[in-house]
């Protein structure tokens, strides 16, 4: 059984008190300037410790966040750094669909790739511990980066060739 402190804020008063419990049903709101658990469910919504490996699950449905979404990106915390290549020759081969989801009541169209797809070209960001793939399509971004990179490169040169070209004309 875990112990946990809440501090409920009323308008007129405030009370700390300990409870003890295994689960709570919490309907309303609840207030707590601090809030200790080993998880907390909420909906279809699972936060979990920091030595998680998902901090924050959704089942089913949207995750709305009003500010930001940060990754830890500093050098210092990484080894093994390479360059990517030859990422506008794979981003190629990926095929973005339309599609709607099984369990969306709504059937609402989206937009995305299959995990299956992305798997055979981008196997690194293709998560496959779960029941279904998943696709972290954050790490899509310096992949698509890299590929704008090679693109504006290959027109660099083009163009660099075209004036070679016309000189040779002339």
């Amino acid at each position: 059984m875990k112990k946990i402190l809440v501090i409920f804020l009323f308008p007129v008063f405030g009370f700390a008190q300990d409870y003890s419990f295994n689960s709570a049903d919490i309907s309303g709101a609840l207030t707590a300037a601090s809030l200790a658990v080993d998880n907390v469910a909420v909906d279809n919504a699972t936060i979990g410790h920091s030595s998680d490996t998902d901090l924050l699950t959704v089942a089913s449905g949207s995750l709305t966040v009003a500010g930001e979404i940060l990754t830890s990106s500093d050098k210092k915390l990484k080894i093994n750094i390479s360059n990517l290549d030859h990422t506008l020759a794979k981003l190629v081969l990926l095929n973005p669909k339309k599609y709607t989801m099984n369990n969306d009541p709504e059937q609402k169209e989206k937009i995305g790739l299959l995990a299956q797809e992305v798997e055979k070209v981008f196997p690194e960001i293709v998560n496959t511990s779960d029941k279904y793939l998943s696709v972290n399509y954050q790490a899509l971004i310096p992949i698509l980066i890299n590929a704008v990179n090679e693109q504006t490169k290959r027109n660099e040169n083009l163009k660099q060739r075209i004036v070679t070209l016309k000189s040779k004309i002339k």
